[in-house]
């Protein structure tokens, strides 16, 4: 026996493996008996976390009529990694999801026309295509060229 009548050894219920019952999780803050699984198999049978940066991504689509789910936005998109318009390093608190061909101009709600892209640069890009942004910025530099001097 270990401490208090609890076994120094114990057999999962899930996998069937006798383990040290340091193995298995306490069942609450203060009830600290081991549960009847092992960490290994409650790790691998425990839900997702009930709502994740993606559920927002989703949120926000969804309610511009988008029929996404997650699991497709992850699968095409990944995570956050570099800005498609800018081409710096992308992380989640400045990310956003940007429709390459705006909605107003014809562009669909689909995976295919969607990418990770600055809060910023976002803003910046509005409902122009990427030629149109592309173009203003060009102009944008020689304006400010002219004038510098």
């Amino acid at each position: 026996m270990h401490r208090q009548g609890i076994p120094a050894e114990k057999r999962c219920s899930f996998c069937g493996q006798t383990k040290p019952t340091a193995s298995f999780p306490a069942r609450g803050r203060l009830d600290r008996r081991p549960r009847a699984h092992c960490k290994r198999c409650h790790q691998a049978r425990r839900p997702p976390a009930k709502r994740t940066r993606w559920h927002g991504v989703e949120r926000n689509l969804r309610s511009r009529g988008a029929d996404l789910r997650i699991v497709d936005l992850r699968r095409v998109l990944g995570e956050p990694r570099t800005c498609y318009l800018c081409g710096d390093e992308l992380g989640w608190p400045d990310a956003t999801v940007d429709h390459i061909l705006a909605v107003s101009r014809g562009g669909e709600h689909a995976v295919g026309n969607l990418d990770w892209v600055h809060r910023l640069c976002n803003d910046m890009k509005s409902t122009m295509t990427v030629t149109e942004l592309y173009e203003r910025a060009r102009r944008v530099v020689a304006h400010l060229g002219s004038t510098a001097s």
